[in-house]
């Protein structure tokens, strides 16, 4: 487990009534206690409580003895989980670390504008430039912060920005997305009015993250479960017995494709389930083989049949 109070973060987020870290090159918690590590963690995305200053979920770019990248996350259980191999990219592991974050937590991630100091006195350029901010550079600009604990008290001491109603409403959308799919009971009617807050959030957030939970909405509504069963009866009853129309059963799968609840590969699956197999045909003997056999001769040059001894005769 990467242990982020080992580094000032880089980038500083706000999730909810928590924030988010996101932190370049921590040491392994293992280092605290002086023992080696087999992995090390060079990008990483952490929320921490701000009440008891304990993460709460993580997602890590780990790498292994054989420098593979690993998408993984750690829960508040601390259990970990590998996602699969990914790229180091840091753009690339912040945007699916966001997605894991909001999906995880329902949380939608806010950056907090890190203040700067002032121009020094005297300073006379026609454009005055702040001073860059660097990993060690505490929010206020002013001292360098050199553990995690410090940078959050002098988070604290900034002022809470105003609430976003556009993120409210993300916020809001996403608890009632959680809820809906974890509930296994919701209606039609709700899974409409999820699907249109999730078109009006695609324009503010990542479009392929909203059509994704489009897609998972319908799989859980009743009228598309109900579609999907039909259609599983239909093709297996077509499939086993030959009973029913073939072009019908095309269409709903083509429909049931487009509204994403069926993948390609399950369309292919099924459509190579509906086609006809040809006749197995084994292969016949040769012409020769055929030919009836005639009945060898018997041997030649036997010896006579000797009779049988006396007292083998009487005993018959």
């Amino acid at each position: 487990m990467p242990d982020i109070a080992s580094c000032a973060p880089t980038r500083v987020y706000r999730a909810g009534d928590d924030i988010a870290l996101f932190v370049r090159n921590p040491a392994a918690i293992a280092a605290r206690s002086g023992l080696p590590s087999a992995v090390h963690y060079s990008l990483v995305l952490a929320v921490v409580s701000r009440i008891t200053r304990m993460p709460l979920f993580m997602v890590t770019l780990e790498h292994g003895p054989f420098d593979t990248a690993w998408l993984c996350t750690f829960g508040t259980d601390g259990v970990h989980r590998n996602l699969g191999a990914m790229s180091v990219d840091e753009e690339q592991f912040f945007a699916h670390a966001a997605s894991i974050v909001s999906t995880e937590l329902g949380q939608m991630l806010v950056e907090l504008p890190m203040p700067q100091l002032p121009p020094p006195v005297g300073y006379s350029s026609a454009a005055p430039q702040a001073q860059a901010r660097t990993p060690q550079t505490a929010p206020n600009g002013k001292a360098p912060c050199h553990d995690l604990e410090q940078f959050l008290r002098m988070l604290d001491q900034e002022p809470a920005p105003g609430p976003d109603p556009t993120v409210a409403r993300m916020q809001d959308l996403m608890r009632n997305v959680a809820i809906y799919l974890n509930t296994g009971t919701g209606t039609d009617a709700e899974a409409a009015r999820l699907e249109h807050e999730l078109q009006w959030a695609a324009m503010h957030f990542p479009a392929r993250q909203c059509h994704t939970l489009v897609r998972s909405i319908r799989a859980a509504s009743p009228a598309y479960r109900r579609r999907l069963d039909l259609m599983k009866q239909a093709h297996f009853n077509f499939v086993t017995t030959g009973n029913g129309a073939i072009g019908p059963l095309l269409n709903e799968i083509a429909a049931l494709e487009a509204a994403g609840i069926l993948s390609a590969a399950e369309r292919a699956t099924l459509h190579n389930a509906l086609r006809p197999q040809p006749a197995v045909s084994r292969p016949s003997a040769p012409a020769a083989s055929r030919a009836p056999v005639a009945a060898s001769p018997l041997p030649t040059g036997l010896p006579p049949r000797q009779s049988k001894p006396w007292w083998r005769r009487l005993l018959r």
